[in-house]
């Protein structure tokens, strides 16, 4: 997987900056301005730079302990993984994280509600979806942590500044009509994707 994300760095490099090499630690420290507040997400993605540049973190959980049914059942331990990850989020500087059991990823994303508190929002992925077009565990945290590495969609920020992965922008074009552009990637096409949504800048 980090071999993937390096890759995916050096490839979003090319248009939006210089390369970047991403590791992964198991258990390591969540550092920020060198304090890590004793706080250790399960895995984490970062920028091994000084200071070090958080991207994403995740925790890891056995499904006969939590599930994301236990979310929109809200059992009582339902919060307990989001609460931590929320931690991880105010402390890291990032608005993306993920649990991880055994027969699932649940992405969360996490947004400003009222200062010192944060919402969030998830989507789980079963841990056996495969195949073209669909959403795997693999491709949902490559995903997360391409999309952390603009600072602009890496910092906790307010529901209604942070726009949906499907958006892309409608420009006119003289040739074709119009042209999308992808917000994120950045990528044009001369047709909006299936599932997307256009928007104008």
């Amino acid at each position: 997987m980090e071999s993937l994300m390096t890759e995916g760095a050096r490839l979003l490099g090319q248009t939006v900056g210089p390369s970047t090499v991403i590791s992964s630690i198991p258990n390591a420290r969540l550092i920020t301005d060198g304090d890590s507040r004793g706080l250790r997400p399960s895995l984490a993605f970062f920028i091994d730079t000084q200071p070090r540049v958080n991207l994403v973190a995740g925790c890891v959980q056995l499904s006969g302990a939590w599930s994301s049914n236990d979310l929109e059942a809200q059992t009582g331990c339902a919060m307990w993984p989001i609460e931590r990850l929320a931690k991880y989020a105010k402390h890291g500087g990032t608005r993306y994280s993920f649990i991880m059991t055994d027969l699932e990823l649940v992405v969360v994303h996490f947004f400003k509600l009222t200062p010192g508190k944060l919402g969030a929002q998830w989507q789980a992925i079963p841990r056996n979806s495969s195949g073209e077009g669909t959403m795997t565990v693999n491709l949902a945290i490559w995903s997360l942590v391409m999309m952390s590495l603009n600072i602009e969609h890496r910092v906790v920020a307010q529901q209604l500044e942070t726009l949906p992965i499907n958006i892309w922008w409608k420009e006119e074009n003289f040739e074709s009509g119009f042209v999308y552009q992808h917000h994120l990637s950045e990528r044009l096409l001369p047709f909006l994707p299936l599932g997307a949504f256009g928007m104008k800048r």
